[in-house]
């Protein structure tokens, strides 16, 4: 499978509101694509603990420090201490909407 239809499918599983399959799905897609930080990106909104929220920005950031997306979450969770913080418990919450 390519990794855009790896994203499909987990955005679709997202929308659909079954997080368990989308993170099913893109724990697969880390197998095949382990460099993407599209994948990582995604991951980080429907990651089940923080701390895994919080290691999905750090790796989509090493992987691809231009994306702006990325970036601007990074500096949010940078700023707060990456402690427990009602920032880093926002941002989570926010990534979890979307």
């Amino acid at each position: 499978m390519e990794l855009s239809e790896y994203l499909r499918w987990a955005e679709k599983a997202l929308v659909d509101g079954d997080e368990a399959q989308a993170r099913m799905i893109l724990h697969k897609g880390q197998k095949d694509f382990p460099e993407s930080a599209d994948l990582y990106l995604l991951f980080a909104r429907v990651a089940e603990k923080r701390e895994h929220a919080v290691y999905c920005l750090r790796t989509a950031k090493r992987l691809d420090p231009n994306n702006p997306e990325v970036n601007r979450l990074w500096m949010e969770i940078k700023n707060s201490g990456w402690g427990k913080s009602s920032l880093v418990s926002g941002i989570v919450d926010r990534l979890a909407e979307h």
